[in-house]
């Protein structure tokens, strides 16, 4: 033992300290959720010394377990919109973290129904439908209905429209920066409201005649009699393809197809009119799916069959006269089934007709038609010839 100049020993080393839990630190997979969606939290901890440290059992909460919840594994759970802390707790330690969380943004919204017709002082629910760009319903927005013209038509917060008087106007649903429009019209007991024609599409074999036949009803549905039906059919759409006689008799000229109207007191009904040289069933086009009368939103899905003996030359969908190419998906040897996305945006109420042509390789045409109560334009339809199909 080593002795100092006056003989007393040297004072011992201090020892280390042994680590202790300073601080917990919080950190987030994501700061920003939308709602319905997951993220995780992991904690870590620094002793006195800021060094790392092994955390014991970890606590995890929420501020606010209305807006995220958190599980004992730290798996976060977005569930309303608004800010919570995500909260880690160790030995009387915590830590925290900020978590932000948004509405699933909204991709489009319909109204259904998106024409509506009421007698003054009549009532019906309209419905909006809400969908995120994934196509799934988003439920639970603020939304904001109004009425163009309060004195035809008035809207409650929660949609209800209500008749005032006659006439129509326009009836608007607004959620997440997004809106859709019904066209409500309101009609007097005994006034036309719609038209409905024998069918939508009709097919004739040139030289063939049909009787058209129309029926009008008011807004409660009631069959009327004594009023005045005028037929009219586009003399640019239907010009050489048929005949129509004010009496609404229908001779088939040439082959294509038309729009035939018919009309009582401003309301409208349509019928499309397809025309072929013969009854040759070598190329047949048919809508594989029910198609609705009216549109409803901006996005219009058509499915179609297109069966051909021969190869495929092309398929095009045809409005106004501007046709469109699109693109097919082979089924089998003997024919394809096609679906296609046509993109319309509404100018006004009224019929037009939406044409499907397919071409084979000798020339061969095979034609479907079905009219809408709106009339449209098309927007890009695909851009890709058809396979050939031996």
């Amino acid at each position: 033992m080593a002795l100092g100049c006056g003989g007393a020993a040297a004072p011992a080393a201090p020892r280390p300290a042994s680590p202790v839990l300073s601080d917990v630190r919080v950190e987030l997979s994501a700061l920003t959720l939308v709602v319905g969606a997951s993220g995780t939290a992991s904690a870590s901890g620094v002793d006195q010394f800021g060094m790392p440290i092994v955390l014991s059992t970890i606590e995890w909460s929420t501020g606010t377990p209305s807006v995220a919840t958190v599980s004992a594994a730290g798996v976060l759970t977005a569930l309303s919109s608004g800010q919570t802390q995500v909260v880690a707790t160790v030995g009387g330690k915590i830590g925290r973290a900020t978590l932000t969380v948004l509405d699933v943004p909204v991709s489009s919204v319909t109204i259904a129904p998106s024409l509506a017709t009421l007698l003054p002082g009549a009532s019906t629910q309209l419905v909006a439908t809400v969908l995120d760009v994934s196509g799934r319903p988003v439920a639970g927005r603020a939304m904001t209905w109004g009425s163009a013209d309060s004195s035809k038509v008035i809207v409650t917060p929660g949609g209800v429209i209500t008749g005032v008087a006659t006439g129509t106007t326009n009836v608007t649903v607004s959620v997440g920066g997004k809106s859709a429009t019904a066209i409500v019209s309101v009609a007097a007991p005994g006034e036309p409201a719609t038209i409905e024609i024998s069918a939508r599409t009709v097919r004739l074999v040139v030289g063939d005649t049909l009787q058209l036949a129309a029926t009008v009803r008011d807004a409660e549905g009631h069959v009327l009699t004594g009023h005045d039906v005028t037929w009219s059919m586009s003399v640019a759409a239907g010009q050489g393809v048929a005949t129509l006689s004010g009496a609404g008799v229908v001779r088939a000229v040439s082959a294509g197809t038309v729009v035939v109207e018919a009309e009582s007191e401003g309301q409208r009904g349509a019928l499309a009119i397809v025309v072929r040289d013969n009854v040759d069933e070598s190329i047949v086009v048919t809508f594989a799916n029910p198609v609705p009368n009216e549109l409803i939103g901006d996005t219009l899905r058509v499915v179609a069959g297109v069966r051909s003996e021969r190869a495929l030359r092309s398929v095009v969908a045809e409005v106004d006269g501007t046709r469109y190419p699109l693109e097919l998906t082979p089924t089998n040897r003997s024919g394809v089934l096609w679906v296609s996305l046509i993109d319309v945006m509404f100018q006004k109420y009224g019929p037009y007709v939406l044409t499907v042509i397919a071409t084979d390789e000798t020339g061969a045409i095979g034609l479907a038609a079905i009219t809408y109560q709106r009339d449209t334009r098309i927007g890009e339809v695909g851009g890709k010839l058809p396979p050939r199909n031996k």
